[in-house]
């Protein structure tokens, strides 16, 4: 033992006098003369110079050890009995080789030693001068590390018989843990692993000790010291105090994401120890499972086979202690599979404790973690199964979140738990916990999109009859307005996926609820670019009705939707979701229209009232084009749209093209006029139309021919050169008629001067239609000073600059010889001296 200073006594118990004395007469003479021949050495080890010291030690070594096939065990038990304080003074010597050597000597002669109880007294004193201090008293790292080698053997054939060490030996355990150099390291936490399961009756007394320098070693950057700290961690929770675990379960939990698979290795096989052999893992369960099953997820395939034959043995081995308790389970039970049942009543009864630590980490900032939860979530809910139900809230509420994780891997593994669980539990129970936050009005856009995913996920796996039963609810909340009218594009995505989900798992029995499927298609549709999407899900839901094409669902679907948009119509502003999913299904419907006019077209005119937003009216107008430039394919299909002509004119272009102050109010007009002239243009507006509309329309015509928007212009003297003609009976049918006709010429010869040669050419055209009419039963007479001002203003164009100018015009005279070619000759004579050029002047004279 120590005195208190530190040093070795210097007396010897008693057992090794007595060993001596039980030596033979042959093996005492020899002890003696190996005594006598290194006594000068054991002297010479108290030398003041260093190499004298050396080269005893190396005498010694000769002597003895080195020489152990020529003595009996007998002898050198005898000899070490002598030696071995002196060997261990030396330990402390002040030249490292000295140290080495004594190290060395005493490690060989332990080798060599059957029975190291009777040294314990004096060899862990030693141990604790050297190595238990709080400052490092042996300064080299190698010879800490062979004192380490030396102690584990010494611990290995001691065992029990360190119980009255075990303080000791704690004080130097506890420092060589946490020593700089990792080789010592890994000896101390191997020392400790032996030192637990040899004397496990007084190690729990001192296990606490043990707790702050594993964990701090546990995180040590050498893969191996992980390793074996782990394997010290196992022994010590195993042998230690009833609640050791708690001081290591967090640390252990961040091990199954080590980057080393042998560290994550050493983890499960330890979980799974203590699962079958630690005392108190009753009440542990819930803390060691976790650890465990996270290894069948692992990423090595061979750990995962070794996680899951541990569970499946702790599972089986718990089924037998139980066996009474579970003999009701496992014969009213629907338990089948290669599953011990004991591993599924395990998660079963402990899976409420779990799973709230498990939710918590799906939103942690690291990604690992987040990660490593998802994968141990997903294994517990296999073993979990349709129990799950009664936690079912919580959990969905941890998924919701997980499915949105920024980590694509992460968020499908999430996915995947949500696949597992919709397999398992009834639609009812998850539709009673989705439905409501999916379709309330204060869900948060993130919040509603995440429900959408999750529902779509559990329409995968739901067990189809159970899914039929309940479609209508769950049909009903997709196609609900604060779903399908949502302007996020993550949430419309998720929406037309699911509702694809729907319709592949439905089949044919989709057809009941076709119509809402429809609506929150086209909804989506309308607020997304996601067209493409949508026409590919409407083209499947007519595929699972067996219908020919997509059209055969506008033409059911189309009717319903619009008298129900059409109820809100006069409220529409730029910002209505109800106005774009209009101008979506208008510009989609097709032929379908034309059997329609009475429900669409009054939205029409509603929403060209002049009172409503200038913005809204433009977006009115741009659908009315398209669908005029189409007329035989929408709203004409079916020849009824000739009835709607005159309100379309009347009520909804006039109103429109009045003069207003502004840049949105030129815009409406170029709008007005375009379908104005698409309806001219597609030979939809007859004379009898014209009749109805003219006294109206005429005036508004030639206001617009001086719009200072070019293409109203330009538009407005299209549509003249056809309604021109359209109308010739009108204009010939009485004096008011002439009189209306005579008052375009002004403003005709006006856009003769007009800043646009386009509009210029265009307007030779319209006299061309203009100088038609007066063709024909025309009083030249009466009229004349009309014809006069009409040739005067035109051939003073025939000078025109541009030569395109002068062509047209020209083409425009020639059809007017035939109105009064001698005023037309006189007016030419008149004016072809003022020309640059007289020859068009003379052409037209030569026709005349």
């Amino acid at each position: 033992m120590m005195n208190e200073h530190g040093d070795v006594r210097e007396e010897a118990p008693l057992e090794l006098f007595r060993v001596s004395t039980d030596l033979s007469d042959e093996d005492k003479a020899t002890c003696k003369a190996v005594l006598q021949g290194i006594q000068r050495d054991l002297n010479c080890l108290s030398d003041d110079n260093r190499l004298v010291r050396k080269r005893a030690m190396l005498a010694i070594q000769e002597a003895t050890v080195k020489k152990s096939s020529d003595l009996s065990p007998r002898v050198l038990h005898a000899v070490f009995n002598e030696i071995l304080k002196p060997l261990l003074k030396k330990y402390e010597d002040s030249m490292e080789k000295c140290r080495e050597l004594a190290i060395d000597t005493v490690s060989m002669f332990l080798a060599l030693e059957p029975e190291t109880s009777i040294y314990l007294p004096y060899i862990i004193p030693a141990y604790v001068l050297r190595l238990g201090q709080k400052e490092i008293k042996e300064p080299a790292e190698e010879l800490r590390k062979m004192m380490m080698d030396q102690l584990e053997k010494v611990i290995s054939l001691a065992q029990r018989d360190l119980s009255i060490y075990v303080d000791e030996l704690t004080q130097v355990l506890v420092q060589t843990i946490v020593d700089p150099f990792p080789e010592v390291k890994r000896m101390g936490c191997r020392c400790t692993a032996l030192l637990a399961k040899a004397v496990p009756d007084r190690f729990h007394m001192v296990s606490k000790q043990y707790a702050k320098p594993l964990l701090a070693t546990l995180n040590h950057q050498h893969a191996k010291v992980r390793n074996v700290c782990i394997r010290a961690i196992g022994s010590v929770v195993q042998f230690g105090s009833s609640d050791m675990l708690e001081d290591f379960r967090t640390s252990l939990a961040q091990k199954t994401m080590d980057h080393n698979p042998n560290v994550r290795k050493s983890l499960y096989v330890i979980a799974g120890r203590w699962l079958q052999q630690y005392k108190e893992r009753y009440s542990y369960w819930h803390k060691i499972i976790p650890i465990l099953l996270s290894g069948e997820t692992d990423d090595v395939q061979e750990i995962q086979t070794l996680a899951r034959d541990e569970f499946r043995k702790a599972g089986t081995l718990y089924e037998q202690e139980n066996e009474e308790t579970l003999k009701e389970k496992l014969e009213f039970g629907s338990h089948t599979g290669d599953i011990p049942y004991g591993c599924i009543d395990l998660v079963q009864q402990n899976f409420s404790k779990i799973y709230p630590g498990l939710l918590k980490d799906l939103v942690d900032w690291s990604a690992d973690t987040r990660r490593q939860s998802a994968r141990l979530l997903y294994t517990l809910l296999q073993y979990e199964g349709s129990h799950v139900t009664m936690h079912l809230a919580k959990v969905l509420d941890g998924l919701c979140q997980g499915v949105l994780d920024e980590e694509d891997d992460i968020a499908q593994l999430c996915g995947q738990c949500c696949e597992l669980i919709g397999g398992v539990v009834s639609v009812e129970a998850w539709a009673t916990i989705l439905i409501p936050p999916l379709t309330a009005t204060d869900t948060q856009t993130r919040g509603r999109c995440a429900d959408l995913i999750v529902v779509g996920l559990f329409l995968k796996t739901a067990q189809l009859d159970d899914l039929k039963s309940f479609a209508g609810t769950v049909v009903s909340a997709l196609a609900h307005d604060n779903v399908c009218q949502s302007e996020d594009f993550e949430t419309q995505e998720e929406l037309v996926l699911t509702i694809n989900t729907l319709i592949r798992r439905l089949g044919e029995d989709c057809a009941a609820y076709s119509q809402d499927l429809f609506n929150a298609l086209i909804n989506v549709k309308a607020a997304s670019p996601l067209g493409k999407d949508v026409d590919v899900a409407l083209a499947s839901l007519a595929t699972a009705q067996q219908l020919q094409s997509a059209d055969e669902l506008y033409r059911r679907h189309t009717k319903p939707l619009l008298e129900a948009l059409s109820t809100t119509a006069d409220s529409w502003t730029k910002y209505s979701q109800q106005r774009r999913v209009f101008t979506t299904l208008l510009s989609a419907a097709g032929a379908v229209l034309g059997q329609l006019l009475d429900v669409f077209m009054p939205v029409f005119i509603t929403n060209s009232n002049p009172d409503k937003d200038v913005e809204v009216r433009v977006s009115f107008f741009t659908l009315l084009g398209r669908l005029l430039a189409s007329a035989p394919a929408t709203v004409n299909s079916a020849n009824a749209f000739g009835r709607y002509v005159v309100p379309v004119v009347n009520d909804i272009i006039c109103p429109n093209l009045v003069w207003r102050a502004g840049e949105k109010a030129a815009a409406l007009r170029t709008a007005a006029m375009s379908c104005l002239w698409a309806m001219v243009h597609g030979d939809l507006i007859a004379f009898e139309h014209l009749e109805q509309c003219m006294p109206t329309l005429q005036p508004l015509l030639m206001s617009c021919l001086e719009d200072e928007e070019m293409e109203t212009r330009l538009l407005t003297c299209n549509i003249l050169e056809r309604v021109i003609i359209i109308n010739k009976p009108g204009y010939k049918s009485s004096y008011a008629g002439y009189d209306s006709f005579h008052k375009l010429y002004p403003e005709l010869l006006k856009r003769m001067d007009d800043s646009n040669n386009d509009i210029r050419h265009q307007v030779c055209r319209v006299w061309k239609s203009y100088f038609d009419i007066m063709k024909q039963a025309y009083d030249t007479q009466l009229y004349r000073a009309h014809i006069e001002m009409i040739f005067s203003g035109l051939i003073l164009h025939l000078d025109d600059p541009d030569p395109r100018i002068q062509k047209s015009v020209f083409s425009a005279l020639v059809e007017a010889v035939d109105v009064h070619p001698e005023l037309l000759k006189e007016k030419l004579k008149e004016a072809r001296t003022k020309h640059r050029s007289p020859t068009l002047c003379d052409e037209l004279i030569a026709k005349c």
